[in-house]
């Protein structure tokens, strides 16, 4: 009786526990997750006959001991990823640990910090109870237990077979528990092992990509002015003062970009850095497969003879192909001081330092720079010296119960950043440079702080994670140079939603420079046409934004859900309609699908939320 009951306790537990955690996702698929069920305790019931059915007692032991802290750490960490990203680890996030060892070893200490203990105490009081325990009376062999309960035996293994098959047919690899999911994703990172890792050695010469050189028409490059191109890092747009937001993080842009040109409904057509960093200067969003290949904004910019730098406080080493992603030869200074440090250190104020020297070195050219100055302090864990925190008690652990403390030591991140940026802008000043420098400020995407049950950034489409900053701060010494149409059409578009893909042609169109290949964006310096923002990763979640009505489309395809909102009247995402599809959703076609107003025909239930 032992054999079938511990296991479907085990199971049992197992399940409750699994409710616990993704309560949401079981409910929506209950007729999947009875499956998984049952392969789950198939999966129990076969690895606790091995164990228990070795005769020697030290290696029976050891065997069960090893299987149940196995178990316990897989549980343990799945968890605690799934608190944050809503998912189990993947195949991707398995190519980011095997190919940077050494960027999380350095971590270490802030990484294992977001990993609840007592979760891993119960976990492994279960798998031990499981794997160890046998009445002492009875003797134990694989050969014993088949010829006593040949039946069950063989109906748990049809059964584990039956739903493995189903599983695979359905594609329910995303609803499997926590062991099953990471076997899955192992298996898929060995078969695809150059997909998902690019490893290079720190310090190496980066292996730029080979990317097409587009022959611009000829054009009369307009001005020599400079512009200055900051990018910040996990920063949320209504989390900064200079937004309306109650605290005051942002205190120095809050006062000195008050009358910029202000973008209010920003979106990031992505929700990584590196992907980020890579559409905004290629000017296509990842809908495109040629991304890796299309020329990048520093060319246009070079045959317009304009001197670039490129200083940044992110690894550009990271995961093989961070820097060559969006950087290129045509680039006359990349420096990285951080290095390795940068996402997980993140300060900011050495970045701001080697500006200063940047900037002295390229005031004394003859033509004007572009020059980008990339920040990664608001990155997690949001490191601030104590000076910076304003806001206690602060806790960087991914807790739903910790969610206000954390909120806590994001803004002290973002106040500390705010003082690296004042720092960059003071030095213009300094160099009689800021008359003659264009500002353009933006983010690489935002971050989530569990308003829809993740955390942090790189899987959330929801508007905490892509809801981003952008401004352009054009001196009044240089307006002349636009006309009266462009400088309307700059301060107009602020309402309309837009995205980091517009930087691209804004940033040719303020030099006049003509784009010679087709873009994804529009130059927010020109009337912004109807269309659909695309925020993208990979085909199983997206989503699509109406630039004008703020209507927005969020798909979720390993859930058959889509989620509609209007996001003019509700731009957190509290009320939104979901609709169950009966398949998956490539993204242009639902762009298709919307316009002809015809999604209804992929829908079997409309739910109110």
């Amino acid at each position: 009786m032992a054999y079938i009951l511990i296991p479907f306790i085990t199971t049992t537990v197992l399940v409750i526990l699994d409710v616990i955690l993704r309560g949401d996702l079981i409910k929506d698929n209950i007729s999947h997750y009875s499956v998984i069920v049952i392969l789950l305790f198939g999966f129990i019931y076969f690895s606790r006959i091995v164990c228990i059915s070795i005769p020697n007692k030290v290696i029976r032991l050891s065997l069960g001991v090893l299987t149940a802290v196995l178990f316990s750490i897989i549980y343990w960490i799945q968890s605690a990823v799934y608190i944050v990203y809503y998912q189990f680890i993947t195949a991707v996030d398995i190519g980011l640990i095997v190919g940077n060892l050494k960027y999380w070893q350095q971590g270490a200490n802030k990484l294992l910090s977001i990993i609840n203990l007592p979760w891993f105490a119960v976990y492994l009081i279960i798998f031990l109870l499981t794997f160890i325990y046998r009445s002492p009376r009875i003797p134990i062999s694989i050969s014993n237990i088949i010829r006593q309960q040949a039946m069950i035996f063989l109906i748990v293994a049809i059964s584990s077979l039956s739903s493995l098959f189903y599983i695979k047919q359905k594609q329910l690899h995303y609803l499997t528990t926590p062991v099953m999911s990471l076997t899955h994703e192992l298996r898929r990172f060995n078969l695809e092992r150059p997909r998902f890792m690019k490893k290079v050695k720190p310090g190496a010469e980066l292996d730029f990509y080979q990317r097409d050189v587009d022959q611009i028409p000829d054009f009369k490059r307009r001005g020599d002015f400079n512009i200055l191109f900051v990018i910040l890092e996990s920063l949320r747009q209504d989390h900064m003062s200079l937004y309306g937001y109650e605290r005051d993080t942002t205190p120095f842009q809050s006062q000195r970009f008050k009358h910029s040109f202000h973008f209010n409904h920003a979106i990031s057509n992505t929700t990584s850095t590196d992907t980020s960093a890579e559409l905004i200067f290629t000017g296509i969003d990842r809908t495109n497969l040629n991304i890796h290949s299309t020329s990048l904004l520093w060319s246009y910019l070079k045959q317009a003879n304009l001197n670039l730098f490129y200083i940044g406080s992110h690894w550009l080493e990271w995961n093989g192909w961070f820097g060559r992603a969006f950087l290129s030869k045509d680039v006359d200074s990349i420096q990285a001081p951080l290095a390795v440090d940068a996402s997980l250190i993140g300060y900011d104020m050495t970045t701001a330092r080697k500006f200063k020297t940047t900037l002295a070195e390229f005031a004394k050219k003859d033509q004007p720079f572009f020059g980008v100055v990339h920040f990664a302090g608001t990155h997690y864990p949001y490191v601030s010296p104590p000076d910076y925190h304003k806001w206690v008690p602060a806790d960087d652990r991914f807790e739903p119960r910790k969610v206000q403390e954390l909120i806590n030591k994001y803004n002290n991140a973002i106040l500390y950043n705010d003082a690296a940026v004042e720092i960059i802008v003071n030095e213009l000043e300094q160099q009689n440079l800021d008359d003659n420098t264009i500002i353009v400020v933006t983010a690489d995407h935002a971050e989530a702080m569990y308003e829809h049950r993740q955390f942090f950034h790189g899987k959330v489409f929801w508007q905490e994670g892509i809801h981003v900053p952008l401004y352009i701060d054009i001196p009044p010494q240089l307006k002349h140079l636009f006309s009266t149409e462009q400088i309307e059409n700059l301060s107009t578009n602020g309402d309309n939603f837009v995205s980091i893909v517009d930087l691209f042609p804004t940033i040719l169109d303020l030099y006049n420079i003509p784009a010679a290949k087709k873009l994804d964006g529009f130059s927010l310096l020109r009337p912004y046409p109807e269309s659909f923002i695309r925020v993208y990763m990979i085909p199983d979640e997206y989503a699509i934004i109406h630039s004008h009505s703020g209507e927005k489309f969020h798909v979720d395809n390993n859930r058959r859900i889509v989620r509609q909102t209007d996001l003019r009247r509700d731009p957190n995402e509290k009320n939104y309609t979901e609709h169950r599809t009966n398949r998956r959703i490539p993204i242009r076609e639902l762009i298709d699908l919307v316009q002809q107003e015809k999604l209804a025909e992929l829908t079997d239930s409309i739910n109110n939320e």
